[in-house]
């Protein structure tokens, strides 16, 4: 009777090695895997430290050249310009389309669409103060 204990616990610890060599090439091909996204990985990360450095250098040059065009814009279109950028954001020069202005999309009045288009002064939008611009590509007729 001990020996069929004995046959028993030796087969259960033959199954149960078997399991731990199967158990064993399981973590091996993991870990195999892990090292590959690991790499990949670095290899991204080594890239994209690459191209911040590039956008940096690139922003670097970009405010530069900012500074110098900036100096050359007259100081009361430039302050207005500084004003609308603080409280509009980003979008403080837009194109007018279809009699539209860019920003609001509210109808512009024609006399302003006149103006706008001969390029003379700084015309703003009479409904959101935005600096209006015009280009040969754009249309002025109002969309119907």
């Amino acid at each position: 009777m001990c020996k069929d204990e004995i046959f028993k616990i030796e087969d259960k610890e033959l199954s149960l090695m078997e399991q731990a060599e199967a158990t064993q090439k399981e973590v091996l091909r993991a870990t195999h895997i892990l090292n590959e996204a690991c790499k990949l990985m670095e290899e991204q990360v080594a890239q994209l430290a690459t191209r911040e450095q590039n956008l940096k250098k690139e922003l670097a040059e970009l405010e530069t050249n900012r500074q110098e065009l900036a100096a050359a814009v007259e100081d009361s279109s430039r302050g207005r310009y500084e004003r609308l950028f603080k409280s509009k954001g980003e979008n403080v020069v837009v194109g007018v389309q279809h009699g539209v202005c860019g920003g609001c999309h509210m109808r512009v009045p024609a006399q302003v669409l006149v103006t706008c288009q001969a390029q003379q002064e700084l015309v703003t939008c009479p409904n959101c103060g935005r600096i209006l611009y015009y280009s040969a590509d754009m249309d002025l007729a109002v969309a119907d």
